[in-house]
């Protein structure tokens, strides 16, 4: 019985390579008659040999043993892809083996077990039935595959944005095979056909279902950072961020989560994975010159305050309302209003533009939203913040918010020229008075509820020789600190502005350093300083107090 048997299995094991294609290789029928049933002490093989298009082969091997126990794998690809230096077969134990690579290692070689999908791989081996036959093999396929490279070519595809974007519409289609089918669509925006959204929907065998929602904008992708990945069964060409900034809006099961860098398109078909990435590479040069073309010329500060008015705008992410509004003058104000459930907080920045530092700003992410940070040259604490009616620290920095890319994308550019609209201006502004008349009457007095200050500035017996007066009066107490100098003794230098938390003071310094400048306490002598202190309320006062006292130091030397 178990001889009759087995003359039954062999008779069966016939070896046939199918074209598929009206046109076949003559090199490929002889391959086909090159291939052998093969016997070894354990197992039976029977190799199919499968054209499936143009040096597109299919390798089919039944393996049976001895308790006529069977398992069918296919190895398909393109012939074009294997390395021929890669080709030669081995003697292992009972049978000789002929070994296929691929071109630098690629995983080109699609594996397949009982009928599902199972990797990606990159060689492969099938049998052959004696040593002059394993040679006769190796020969032909050394003979075989530089005529398929020289044949073999990607699917034409088209030379305009337009173009690819329909391709990559119609021929990407769904992924089936495997433990998962891929359901996946692109669709562009019909006014910016730059911006794209990417659906896919995952499908598993058991009855799980994921769903992926994706937002971008196809300029800001990084072409020499296109690649592509085995991820088991299936490709994943992945399409990163330009210097990995989280600028792709993404959902999960239709819930918005935080920003990603990078968007995975799954692909399992060669074929189809070299012609998608092709598309897609060839896509986003084209991509990247448009956006680039779309950057605005700001041709004056006016169109740029007028840009940065209309960019900065409300928005809204789930639960959270934030209303912004922004006057772009050289002083400009920053209104916030933010709700958040039944909170509200209200903000407001005042700062000078000719304060900020024009360079090296861009937009950042942060979660879902959009941030547009400004930054004051040297970190100064120059912005004014106050929350809801009550002065905060002075700070060096403030932010726009938006939840849409495209809206403040090029806020950046927009604050440049602005910026530096203002700085030139600032460099050119003449002060209306230089006198010490003048600059007393901008120093203010300060009130609240549990204490009050004044403060007093008047010349003597000079125009050069000045008293400043600062009375501190609380429910308690009444102290007076009286000044007494002379202006040829400050240094110009010296003469500055300073930020403390929420105060801004103008400082006078006197040449060296000197203890000089005499001091009453209650009308008491007190120790001689080097320094004068006067407080006000506001960046510009203190500016403008300064630049004064500096011009009245030099005509008093």
């Amino acid at each position: 019985m178990k001889q009759g048997s087995f003359l039954i299995l062999i008779t069966i094991m016939t070896v046939t390579c199918r074209a598929h294609t009206p046109m076949l290789d003559p090199d490929l029928q002889a391959l086909s008659r090159l291939l052998k049933n093969v016997q070894t002490g354990s197992f039976q093989y029977k190799q199919t040999c499968k054209v499936l298009d143009s040096y597109l082969v299919a390798f089919e091997i039944l393996q049976i043993d001895k308790k006529e126990r069977r398992q069918e794998t296919i190895h398909s690809f393109q012939l074009a892809d294997i390395s021929t230096s890669s080709i030669n077969y081995n003697i292992e134990k009972d049978v000789i083996t002929i070994h296929l690579a691929t071109n630098k290692g690629e995983k080109f070689i699609k594996y397949s077990e009982d009928g599902s999908l199972k990797a990606f791989t990159n060689s492969f081996k099938f049998f052959a039935e004696d040593v002059e036959n394993a040679r006769q093999i190796v020969e032909l396929l050394k003979k075989i595959i530089p005529n398929a490279s020289q044949t073999y070519k990607l699917e034409k595809l088209p030379d305009t944005y337009e173009g690819l974007s329909l391709w990559l519409k119609t021929k990407l289609g769904n992924q089936a095979g495997g433990n998962k089918t891929y359901q996946q669509a692109f669709s562009f925006d019909i006014t910016n056909p730059l911006l794209a959204t990417f659906r896919q929907t995952q499908l598993e065998i058991k009855g799980g279902q994921k769903e992926f929602n994706y937002q971008f904008n196809f300029g800001v992708i990084s072409e020499k950072e296109v690649k592509w990945e085995v991820e088991g069964d299936h490709f994943d060409i992945l399409l990163p961020i330009t210097l990995k900034q989280k600028l792709i809006k993404y959902q999960k099961d239709g819930k918005p989560t935080d920003n990603v860098k990078v968007l995975a398109i799954s692909i399992k078909d060669v074929e189809q994975l070299k012609n998608t990435e092709a598309a897609l590479r060839k896509l986003i040069k084209e991509a990247n010159k448009r956006l680039e073309a779309q950057r605005p010329v700001f041709k004056d500060p006016v169109s740029a305050q007028k840009f940065i008015e209309k960019a900065t705008s409300n928005l809204a992410d789930n639960s959270l309302l934030i209303e912004q509004g922004i006057k772009a003058n050289c002083i400009c104000s920053l209104v916030r209003k933010t709700t958040d459930g039944k909170s509200r907080t209200d903000e407001l920045f005042t700062f000078n533009l000719a304060d900020l530092n024009g360079q090296d700003m861009k937009v950042t992410v942060d979660d879902r939203l959009f941030v547009m940070t400004l930054k004051t040259r040297n970190n100064a604490k120059y912005i004014q913040s106050d929350k809801n009616g009550l002065r905060q620290n002075y700070t060096s920095e403030v932010e726009i918010w938006s939840d849409d890319l495209e809206r403040i994308r090029y806020l950046p550019q927009a604050f440049e020229k602005a910026i530096q609209a203002c700085t030139e201006k600032a460099s050119i502004t003449k002060l209306s008075s230089e006198s010490v008349q003048s600059v007393a009457k901008q120093i203010p007095a300060f009130k609240n509820d549990q204490a009050e200050l004044k403060q007093q500035l008047t010349t003597t017996n000079t125009l050069c020789q000045l008293k400043f007066q600062i009375e501190y009066i609380t429910p308690k107490k009444r102290t007076t600190t009286t000044y007494e100098l002379n202006l040829k003794d400050l240094n110009t230098n010296l003469t500055a502005l300073e930020v403390n938390g929420k105060n801004v003071f103008v400082n006078l310094q006197t040449n060296n350093k000197e203890k000089i400048i005499k001091t009453y306490e209650d009308d008491r002598p007190s120790d001689y300083t080097n320094t004068l202190r006067i407080q006000v309320d506001d960046i510009e006062v203190a500016r403008a107090i300064t630049k004064s006292f500096q011009n009245i130091i030099n005509n008093c030397h």
